[in-house]
């Protein structure tokens, strides 16, 4: 599985949802470069999948 893709899934994990970079840095150890990177490609699947009714991952 692509990191990037499993580093989303990990976001959309977090109970509850993540509200910032540094809420998913604290909650998996992440640094500041892959807590944005997985949070805005998170943002943006919320947003595709607000559009399309559902994620399909």
């Amino acid at each position: 599985m692509d990191r990037s893709y499993a580093d989303v899934a990990e976001v959309d994990a977090l109970d509850p949802p993540p509200k910032s970079k540094r809420d998913v840095m604290d909650r998996t150890g992440w640094g500041s470069g892959r807590a944005l990177r997985a949070l805005q490609d998170w943002h943006k699947m919320q947003s595709d999948e607000a559009r399309s009714g559902g994620w399909s991952g």
